[in-house]
């Protein structure tokens, strides 16, 4: 599948199978491919076990895709996800707040995630 160059997230081919205890792997996402350019808005619509959460998932680096590229920006999210991350937010569908932080050292910790260096945080979060 050949997309231009300027999409900001690409998935090609992308595929993700778990592995069971019973040996009998679990196909979560076969073949999947889409694009988006700057600024679009997109849903990902499905039945429960369709494989959207996985490809989030997977998106995010919290798994690994079986097969297949996913690229945020031109860059790969497997090799280069210490870049990637700086580059997107994302909304769990779980809360993302932890109940034994304030509202500020929430601030101060996603600041931190998100590669904002240390001398600016400060003026940023008290303004």
């Amino acid at each position: 599948m050949s997309e231009p160059v300027e999409l900001r997230v690409r998935i090609s081919e992308f595929r993700k199978i778990y592995p069971t205890v019973t040996g009998d792997p679990t196909l979560a996402v076969e073949k999947t491919s889409f694009g988006l350019n700057y600024g679009e808005c997109f849903a990902m619509l499905g039945i429960n076990g369709s494989g959207k959460s996985t490809t989030f998932k997977c998106l995010t680096n919290e798994c690994q895709p079986t097969s297949g590229q996913l690229t945020i920006n031109g860059l790969d999210v497997n090799d280069d996800f210490s870049k990637v991350r700086k580059l997107i937010g994302y909304c769990a569908q779980y809360d993302s707040i932890f109940d034994w932080l304030s509202v500020e050292e929430h601030l101060y910790f996603y600041a931190r995630i998100k590669g904002i260096p240390k001398e600016l945080r400060k003026e940023l979060i008290e303004h």
